[in-house]
């Protein structure tokens, strides 16, 4: 079940926004924000949890502004994560159509994700909703010291034009 985020659920979100931290393969960061900071760094809609009848959160998807200018107003990108151990259910492609629908609906007409390449199931799950694959930055930047590419995935809307 999908429904939109709410205050309640920030230990929830940071929680899976760890487990994508402690696997090295999901970004760059390597410490898990308070959760003032992650919520000034996303956008106010558009962000939406996975739950099962009244289980626990499994996976949150979010966008952050590209830029503070005015003509990119409606590009976004996406971070979409899944529980460790809750992958393989549909859960991550769910909830990047529910963002994507959300996105159009408030006339926004790109967004992108960087994913590392090891991360095949993100990359699949962008594919599945749209997104293509523009091109591959290599080296872009470290983690734990070591060099890392992302591939440059891009959706845009054919709604808004």
């Amino acid at each position: 079940m999908i429904r939109c985020m709410r205050q309640e659920d920030a230990a929830a979100v940071l929680d899976i926004y760890r487990d994508g931290i402690d696997g090295r393969n999901a970004t760059f960061e390597t410490v898990v924000p308070e959760w003032e900071a992650w919520d000034r760094r996303h956008l106010p809609h558009s962000r939406f949890v996975f739950g099962e009848d009244g289980g626990p959160i499994l996976g949150w998807v979010a966008l952050s502004p590209y830029s503070s200018r005015e003509a990119y107003a409606g590009v976004g990108e996406v971070s979409v994560y899944v529980r460790s151990g809750a992958g393989g259910r549909g859960i991550g492609t769910q909830l990047l159509g529910a963002v994507v629908a959300s996105s159009e609906e408030r006339g926004m007409w790109t967004l992108f994700s960087g994913i590392f390449p090891e991360n095949g199931a993100s990359i699949r799950i962008h594919l599945k909703n749209g997104f293509r694959i523009l091109c591959r930055r290599t080296k872009i930047a470290r983690l734990d010291g070591v060099w890392r590419d992302t591939l440059l995935l891009e959706r845009r809307s054919e709604r808004i034009v």
